[in-house]
């Protein structure tokens, strides 16, 4: 398989059995954060089992509070040792520097420098095992796999970083990250950790991993070392932030970052404070959006009533005052904040932001919120509020809960499974110590009281790829769905191919010769001998993840209306390195002008045969031509999962766009055009018009949006954005991003003076934007009536601020693996 020769002809720069030094750990620094809490309880848990480990630190330096927890750590590591480069091995960082392009292009010399220079020490180290305590921390990650470090966990501490940034997460690039891990975590020496189901999840679905392959670590809470207060303590601080000593208290706490959503906080806090008149908001934390928030409530009705009183030093007597205690973070991983608030006994109400929902249970202990509405939100504080007993009652199964999935015992053996499936060497007799459930649930097997697995049909159409054949038959052969057929169409090869089918020996696969009939009728041919209820097909250069059929089977039966499923792929080099990832959504807003690529596809039978056949006239764009006519049929769901390997190479499908693929793609566009009118129109491509309250808005976002995607770059449809959006145009003649996407539509049509009196009415109000367009319309003279016209265009209304948009947003089917329940069959 690709992972296995990933690095084959990269061999590490010393060899793996000569790493025979220390178990170690790798820390940013040991400031005061949840990560580095973690670190120093499973560090005493390890020196209490008999395996100490060698803490390695970037930086320890008392600047920023770094070395917060440094004696900690000292007392419970064997050894605690500081980056400086008197560690570095100076040829080993020659030696790594010179290998680093190997795995990344593009970063910049620092990047570079210090994966070297951290290779450099780990030469020096040579741990056995390399525990990374972060998977953001990609340079130490880059580091030991070029030294040749022989074992090396990296441990994601929250969702993945794709489900982070769009909230302003401050760590990584999430581009760049997908590239090392998702390429790293395929070699068999590499193995990734998480805190919580959520966060498996979410980087098996981002990396393309199968179900499973994450193991769950939860965070470790010693209910015997939590510093429980007394009652002085919060009444001091009662006392402290002017609070009397009956007064409820709604408490939070997190820094004051975009990605903790501090204004949502606020705003629940507002309206807990206007129904409840005796009640205090407190949430503590320092941050860049702290002054911001402080203004904002000083000029409210609530001033003196929701107070910020900064970095909070005895968090134990914090959350002792608190009778609710709020959380409304975006993204998470397993926050300790709330196993530290159920500890004291306060119920909890957060948004389900990842790993809440393993460190609260909903209903129970508090309330697990998808939704994020204050209204909501306020409703559920109110709700502990005005009932003391069903507080004190989710207090204790708080508490509870906590001890029971959070305590040493459990959280500790968990992590020390992996340890013990790495090492079984060093895990002794400590390996035989029972977990339960030591790995979240694995999406891709049956499931009890499911319906038996539905027969695949999977069809792989080749000619002279022999090449690349052999790994796409196997990539098919590996799957973990145990119930498909693959029929190999040889489409009339010369290179070897026929020996190679036959040579193969599995009764799963069926092999179809002929003469060369190109593509589509290879495909049909391939069809016309299928006997499962469900289709898809490869192509002979690419790889199907084992969860592939897994997956998109789930997905159809979890959206039993849903006739046809796409999920994300990657797309992978000819060496089999990851290059990027592709969403792969299957929706017709998406799909109509353009052909954006789908690569993992599944469809029912049935579906297909009222679709027709692929057609043999539109090669280059059959696939595009089939999706959509299926679209005209059935609703699809989508899968954001990575579950196939799309290689991108000089022969590419892809890559050779010819003009006879133009002609078919841009014939295949006007059909399909031609279709939706028929079918209604803008109304048929957003039913939810009529279901908005300002409809006559909605039709007007309707007709802009799809005009504006006639005029993308890669449309077929550039001709008829002028239809589209001349409707906007007329039904808010005044709107200047109608106004400006006109004239830009007109201009394909050379309709040269009515452009310039739309440019002329609207340069006036936006003269740098206008301006632009006059100069752009009339630099694409040359490819005025042409696919070529590529012109810049305003971009319309988002679902925030769209209500069209939102409800067409909602209303698409999604298959999250390991979160959306499959439809009983």
């Amino acid at each position: 398989m690709a992972e296995k020769r990933l690095l084959k002809a990269e061999a590490p720069l010393i060899a793996p059995e000569d790493f025979s030094g220390p178990v170690a750990w790798w820390a940013n620094s040991l400031t005061c954060g949840g990560v580095e809490r973690q670190i120093v309880a499973s560090a005493r848990e390890f020196q209490r089992r008999g395996l100490p480990v060698t803490l390695l630190c970037s930086t320890i330096s008392p600047q920023g509070g770094n070395d917060f927890f440094l004696e900690e750590a000292r007392a419970v590591c064997r050894e605690v040792q500081e980056f400086g480069l008197e560690v570095v091995d100076t040829g080993i960082f020659a030696l790594a520097r010179r290998k680093i392009g190997i795995f990344l292009s593009g970063a910049t010399p620092d990047f570079y420098n210090a994966v070297a220079a951290y290779a450099g020490w780990l030469g020096r180290v040579r741990p056995r095992l390399l525990h990374i305590w972060n998977a953001d921390l990609l340079m130490p990650l880059l580091a030991a796999v070029i030294v040749g470090v022989p074992r090396i966990i990296v441990a994601g501490q929250s969702l993945s970083p794709a489900q982070r940034s769009p909230y302003g997460f401050e760590g990584i690039d999430d581009v760049v990250a997908f590239k090392v891990l998702s390429n790293l975590l395929r070699l068999p020496h590499v193995r990734m950790t998480n805190n919580s189901r959520a966060g498996c999840a979410s980087y098996e679905a981002w990396l393309g991993l199968a179900p499973g392959s994450v193991a769950l670590t939860p965070n470790i809470f010693d209910m015997e070392a939590w510093d429980f207060p007394d009652v002085r303590r919060e009444s001091a601080l009662r006392q402290s932030l002017g609070i009397g000593a009956d007064a409820p208290v709604l408490g939070g706490l997190f820094r004051f970052v975009s990605i903790k959503d501090p204004d949502l906080w606020v705003s629940v806090a507002a309206r807990a404070c206007a129904a409840h008149p005796g009640l205090y908001a407190v949430v503590g934390g320092d941050g860049e959006e702290l002054a911001r928030m402080e203004k904002q409530v000083a000029d409210s009705p609530f001033a003196g009533r929701i107070l910020f009183p900064g970095p909070v030093r005895d968090v134990p007597a914090f959350l002792s005052m608190c009778g609710v205690f709020l959380h409304t973070a975006h993204v998470e991983g397993l926050p300790n904040v709330l196993l530290e608030a159920q500890a004291m006994q306060v119920p909890v109400v957060t948004t389900l932001c990842g790993g809440a929902a393993d460190a609260v249970e909903h209903g129970k202990s508090g309330f697990v919120l998808g939704k994020r509405d204050e209204e909501e939100l306020a409703a559920h504080v109110s709700f502990f509020l005005r009932h003391e007993n069903m507080a004190r009652e989710a207090g204790r199964a708080g508490r509870e809960h906590v001890e029971r999935e959070f305590c040493v015992a459990r959280s500790a053996g968990l992590l020390w499974q992996v340890y013990a499936d790495m090492l079984p060497d060093d895990a002794g007799e400590l390996a035989s110590v029972p977990v339960e459930d030591a790995a979240p649930a694995v999406p891709g097997y049956l499931e009890e009281g499911e319906a038996p697995w539905p027969l695949v049909s999977i069809v792989l159409p080749t000619y002279n790829h022999l090449t690349w054949l052999p790994q796409a038959v196997d990539s098919v052969l590996a799957q973990d769905y145990p119930h498909f057929e693959l029929i190999i169409v040889d489409d009339g090869s010369t290179d070897g191919t026929g020996e190679y089918l036959t040579s193969l020996d599995s009764p799963k696969v069926r092999v179809l010769g002929g003469p060369n009939t190109r593509l589509p009728a290879a495909l049909n041919r391939g069809f016309a001998l299928a006997r499962g209820e469900f289709r898809t097909w490869t192509s002979a250069d690419n790889i199907c993840l084992p969860h592939f059929c897994s997956t998109l089977v789930r997905a159809l039966r979890a959206f039993p209306q849903a006739g046809f499923a796409s999920a994300s792929f990657a797309r992978i080099n000819g060496r089999g390195l990851v290059l990027d990832t592709l969403d792969g959504e299957p929706f017709l807003e998406n799909l109509l002008c353009g052909n954006p690529g789908m690569a993992a596809f599944m469809y029912r039978t049935d579906v297909a045969q009222q679709a027709g056949e692929y057609d043999a006239r539109l090669e280059g764009a059959e696939d595009w031509d089939m999706w959509l006519r299926i679209l005209d049929i059935t609703r699809p769901v989508h899968v954001p999962a990575v579950v196939y390997q799309y290689r991108w190479h000089n022969d590419s499908l892809r890559v050779k766009i010819s003009a006879k693929v133009r002609e078919a793609s841009a014939r295949t566009a006007h059909r399909a055009l031609q279709r939706l009118e028929k079918r209604g129109g803008v109304h048929a491509l957003y039913p939810c018009i009529d279901a908005c309250a300002d409809r006559e808005l909605a039709l007007f976002h309707a007709n802009l949006l799809l005009g504006i995607s006639m005029l993308s770059a890669s449309s077929f449809l550039k001709g008829a954005a002028a239809v589209y959006l001349g409707e906007a145009h007329r039904l808010r003649p005044d709107d200047l991003v109608a106004m400006g996407n006109y004239a830009v539509a007109l201009a394909w049509h050379g309709r040269m003076e009515e452009v310039g009196e739309l440019l002329r009415r609207g340069e006036p109000a936006a003269p740098e934007q206008f301006g632009l367009l006059r100069k752009a319309c009339g630099e694409q003279r040359r490819h005025w009536g042409s696919y070529e016209f590529v012109c810049p265009f305003i971009a319309g209304p988002d679902p925030e601020t769209s209500e069209l948009l939102g409800r067409a947003r909602a209303a698409r089917q999604v298959f999250v693996p390991g979160v959306t329940r499959s439809a009983q069959g």
